[in-house]
């Protein structure tokens, strides 16, 4: 969901303007670590606090055993 910079009204994820107001909404992307919706220029998810553009490598039991 994004978050509207103008009157805070929360809007469907892939609008590009505000449901309510009609302002435009800041581009988003989808944190590869967590799903959510993040500004498209973080580097990091203010969410979960992953690199916003690297998926975390799974946990496998790859490694020593």
């Amino acid at each position: 969901m994004s978050k509207c910079p103008i009157c805070d009204t929360e809007n469907a994820p892939g609008l590009t303007v505000c449901d309510f107001c009609g302002s435009e909404l800041p581009e988003t992307k989808k944190c590869q670590a967590c799903g959510e919706e993040i500004p498209k220029n973080a580097s990091y998810c203010p969410i979960c606090k992953n690199l916003a553009d690297v998926k975390p490598a799974s946990s496998s039991g790859v490694g020593g055993g």
